[in-house]
C-alpha cells in the first residue's frame, strides 16, 4: 500500500486536511471517492470507521488476517480513468484524466449536486464577461455534501458568477 504516498507519508499523518482528517486519510477517501462496488455506491458512516480500521491494520501489518479495505475496487478502477490533482486552494480532487487539463476551474454550482469542471473559453463574450465551457464533473475530497455552501457563507470559500457556454 506505500505506493500511495510512500512509506514515511503513509505512517507521518501529523499533516491535516482542510475536513480535519490526516492527509493520507483524506488522500485515500478521495482516491475511493468515498465509494465502494459494486454495485457503486456511496460509503455510509459506519463502513467509512470500518475502512479506516481496516486501512490502518494493514499499514501498521500487525494483522495478516486483515480484510481489504470496502473501497479497494473502486480505487482500482478509478485509477485507470481518473487522476488525483491537489487545487490552487490545496483541496484534493479526482477528475476525469482524458479531459482535465491544467488551468481549468473546480465549481460548486448553485443548486448542483457535485461539483464541476470548467474550462475557459477562447475569446470572451460580447460583453467582456469570461465565459466557460462544462468540462466534467469532479470529486473533491470535502464538498460533496453541501459543505462549500457553508464554506462560502463562511468566507473561506470565494462566490462568482460563470457564464457558461
Amino acid at each position: 500500500m506505500g505506493f500511495l504516498f510512500g512509506d514515511s507519508m503513509a505512517r507521518d499523518c501529523s499533516k491535516t486536511y482542510v475536513t480535519g482528517e490526516s492527509y493520507f486519510w483524506a488522500f485515500w477517501r478521495t482516491a475511493a471517492m468515498d465509494c465502494k462496488a459494486y454495485p457503486i455506491r456511496r460509503l455510509t458512516k459506519m463502513e467509512l470507521d470500518e475502512e479506516e480500521l481496516r486501512l490502518s491494520s494493514l499499514l501498521d501489518g500487525t494483522d495478516d488476517d486483515t480484510p481489504a479495505p470496502l473501497s479497494w475496487e473502486v480505487i482500482e478502477r478509478n485509477m485507470r480513468y481518473w487522476s488525483f490533482s491537489l487545487t490552487e486552494s490545496e483541496l484534493f480532487t479526482m477528475v476525469l484524466s482524458s479531459v482535465a487539463k491544467v488551468g481549468d476551474e473546480v465549481v460548486v454550482l448553485d443548486g448542483g449536486k457535485v461539483p464541476i469542471v470548467l474550462r475557459a473559453t477562447v475569446g470572451d463574450s460580447d460583453q467582456g464577461t469570461k465565459t466557460y465551457r462544462v468540462v466534467h464533473v469532479a470529486y473533491v475530497h470535502g464538498f460533496m455534501d453541501g459543505e462549500a455552501l457553508k464554506w462560502a457563507s463562511d468566507g473561506r470559500l470565494e462566490e462568482a458568477e460563470f457564464s457558461i457556454v
